[in-house]
């Protein structure tokens, strides 16, 4: 569908398949600031809570309402397909029966994996995150990949809007994660520096 890197404050109109910029815009930047920011706490909670899974965390919202947080366990539980996206996704409905989540906001671009999983989810019509997976692969936390989300949505292959959402507070606070988190990509086995992490993190973000 579409493909948007966004930045606070432009404005946007989302409708049918067009893209066009408006005095008026469907994409809320508040809101996508605040799932985001769940997200991110999200994050930094599997960090500190148990450090054995790369930090990723995410949200999910139906009409502007957030539903659920969850991050990635896939070492903790044993199951590769528990990145945070199930996790959210599972959550969700674990928690809300009759929810039909619109929008899923992810601290780390989605993986092909999760790309596919929320294509599954047929009421997701939005897909947002701060930080590309390439910052992940640059640090030897995941191997790199030809191609990214952006592609694949302008490919016609997904069927939700992509939306990279900037903001400097947020993307600090998710580089610092991955910056502090050490993973074996043959063994999967994952560590966070726990320590540096909380020394590094601003103070309203420590546990």
């Amino acid at each position: 569908m579409h493909t948007i890197r966004h930045t606070p404050g432009r404005t946007i109109h989302l409708y049918g398949n067009a893209l066009t910029e408006h005095k008026t815009h469907s994409i809320n930047d508040e809101h996508l600031h605040d799932l985001l920011l769940e997200a991110t706490k999200t994050a930094i909670e599997g960090a500190y809570g148990f450090g054995v899974d790369v930090p990723v965390g995410a949200a999910t919202s139906e009409n502007g309402r957030i539903l659920a947080a969850d991050y990635a366990k896939d070492n903790l539980i044993g199951d590769e397909r528990a990145h945070a996206e199930y996790m959210a996704l599972q959550k969700t409905h674990e928690l809300h029966h009759n929810a039909s989540p619109d929008t899923i906001g992810v601290t780390l671009e989605p993986c092909f994996n999760c790309q596919k999983y929320i294509s599954d989810n047929p009421s997701i019509q939005l897909v947002t995150f701060v930080l590309p997976i390439a910052q992940a692969s640059l640090r030897n936390i995941v191997r790199k990949k030809n191609g990214d989300i952006f592609q694949k949505s302008e490919q016609g292959e997904l069927p939700f809007t992509v939306v990279q959402f900037e903001d400097a507070q947020l993307a600090k606070i998710g580089g610092l994660l991955l910056d502090f988190t050490k993973r074996d990509l043959e063994t999967k086995e994952t560590t966070v520096d726990l320590l540096g992490l909380h020394r590094a993190l601003p103070a309203e973000f420590r546990l």
